[in-house]
């Protein structure tokens, strides 16, 4: 399968292919997305160079993690190590004659192994390499035959799939402890072994055989899941759930195994929703990880087996659900912050926590006071009638379009012009003043807590460097990874504003107080992606310039 998820559960990879369902036979993605939040983190990229003779990047066998720092990615004729810290290849493992082939490939901490069998003598190895040097430091003999299918590891032993039996080995001698044979034959490359603690999964015709890691025996069978057809069984995966359980993901079945008999004690139905062109299902510890895909777009979704019923659903969520959730998490924290501080300290709401704008509220409010207050109300609403009060969108809307017209003008201006795009609009009274670093910082700091989007923009249009410098320097530190984020973001999505918000990044990285090279990751990324296609863009532009020229 091309998706794995890191041994701590937090990040999930997946090699992406086109709509056709064929990768890219120059170019290599990797799209890594945070489980939690569900959100794409970052993209490994790695091209073959123009003229360049290698072979081609598409079809690739598996992908997997080492460790949270190392990801890898098996061809069936190479191997590519990451360095995630870095977000570059680190090494290259290729094949060393025609005749091999690479069927499978694990690994942990800083060693992978490498199944291989050559078709001219039948011969079936685990070559053992160094993550850390890229070189091979052990070949260990695994039988013979070309049906070599599933490599994997547990404690201290090595597994092998090989034709109709599961063969186990020491790790430190490659000596064969024991063997479990009378399994069906499998095809090479069909996803058929699946190993967590003491345990190995693996399929043998119409059903899943359990076995013992250290006896070799068959601990118990478990029906495979006829309701999904063998091109659709994505999912099949067995991992720990707690000391006493494992949880098998099988087609559209959950089970729950006992980690000692291997019996099944629950099974949950995961129905695959048919709206999805691709599903893959897999876990952690007591959650449910899904990767979907749909209209060319992926997406994670994670549920929780903890008081779950007899259906596990994991659908695809639209954008207004997913920003209901974040707005409904985010407003709970808020609230939560709010009633731990009341009385003590001035807490800034969120748009909409009062029914009405953000307000500075100095504790709990009492009933007399709020009706104090809605009499005082009343009587400005009086004093005031006539007169047109902006809301808080039309404030936003017209400063907006005022730093749009602004754009290409001088700082010193606009005031008055401000005011004229205000009265122009027929709202007397209201003129947008140039930001100062109090303002700066109290509009980006409740854009950033509460998600709006359109605080963010205000805030990010202000491009005076002393301005930026000082109010960088007043956000407090779990601000400014999400700062970052929302420059790369907008960076991304519209390279025309690269000019402007580099400003902002500058004053960050300058700053140095984004310390975590996972915060920077997604910047180098897209500087690497747009470095990549550089040239080519500059081959298009001189194309265009010579058919201008020749009309």
């Amino acid at each position: 399968p091309l998706v794995a998820l890191s041994p701590d559960g937090s990040t999930l990879a997946c090699i992406p292919t086109s709509a056709g369902g064929e990768a890219s036979t120059s170019i290599l993605r990797v799209l890594l997305f945070q489980v939690e939040s569900g959100t794409l983190q970052s993209t490994l990229t790695h091209r073959n160079k123009p003229g360049e003779t290698t072979s081609p990047l598409s079809n690739p066998l598996k992908v997997f993690f080492v460790s949270s720092e190392v990801l890898v990615v098996l061809f069936s004729d190479k191997l590519f190590s990451w360095d995630l810290n870095r977000g570059v290849i680190a090494h290259r493992i290729h094949t060393k004659s025609p005749t091999q082939s690479f069927h499978d490939a694990c690994g942990a901490q800083e060693t992978v192994f490498v199944l291989v069998a050559a078709s001219d003598t039948s011969k079936v190895q685990v070559l053992k390499y160094s993550t850390t040097t890229g070189k091979l430091e052990r070949v260990i003999k695994a039988g013979k035959g070309g049906g070599a299918s599933g490599l994997g590891m547990a404690d201290e032993n090595l597994i092998v799939r090989s034709e109709d039996m599961v063969r186990i080995m020491r790790l430190s001698d490659g000596k064969k402890i024991c063997k479990c044979s009378s399994l069906e034959e499998t095809n090479a490359g069909d996803q058929n072994l699946s190993i967590c603690q003491n345990m190995i999964a693996t399929i043998s015709q119409d059903q899943i055989v359990l076995i013992n890691v250290k006896s070799g025996k068959k601990l118990s069978s478990v029906p495979l899941d006829k309701a999904t057809t063998t091109s659709a069984r994505t999912s099949f995966d067995l991992w720990k759930q707690n000391n006493t359980n494992l949880i098998l993901a099988e087609g559209e079945k959950l089970h729950q195994i006992d980690v000692h008999s291997g019996k099944v004690q629950k099974t949950w139905n995961c129905p695959m929703d048919g709206s999805l062109e691709r599903q893959y299902r897999m876990g952690h510890s007591n959650s449910v990880i899904a990767l979907l895909y749909k209209n060319g777009q992926y997406q994670v979704v994670s549920e929780s087996l903890s008081g779950a019923g007899n259906d596990v659903v994991l659908s695809w969520k639209s954008p207004e659900d997913t920003k209901t959730e974040d707005s409904d998490s985010k407003q709970t924290q808020k609230r939560k912050k709010a009633q731990a501080g009341a009385g003590s300290q001035s807490t800034i709401l969120g748009p909409g926590e009062t029914g009405g704008e953000a307000l500075i509220s100095e504790g709990p409010v009492s009933k007399k006071s709020k009706m104090e207050q809605d009499l005082e109300d009343d009587d400005d609403d009086d004093q005031d009638a006539g007169e047109e009060n902006p809301t808080v969108g039309e404030r936003l809307q017209l400063l907006q379009q005022a730093l749009d017209e602004e754009e290409d003008s001088d700082n010193d201006n606009e005031g008055g012009e401000d005011a004229e795009t205000a009265l122009e609009h027929g709202i007397p009274g209201f003129a947008p003043k140039q930001a100062t670093t109090e303002s700066l910082g109290k509009v980006l700091e409740q854009g950033l807590q509460s998600g709006e989007d359109k605080l963010v923009e205000l805030a990010l249009a202000v491009r005076d460097r002393t301005t930026l410098t000082e109010t960088c320097e007043a956000l407090s530190d779990d601000l400014l990874p999400g700062l970052m984020n929302a420059l790369t973001t907008r960076m991304a999505a519209k390279g025309g504003r690269a000019a402007h918000l580099c400003i902002w990044v500058s004053v960050l990285l300058k700053s140095g107080r984004i310390k975590s090279i996972a915060h920077l990751q997604p910047l180098r990324n897209l500087i690497q992606e747009r470095i990549e296609v550089f040239p080519d863009l500059l081959q298009l532009e001189g194309r265009l310039s010579l058919m201008t020229q020749a009309d």
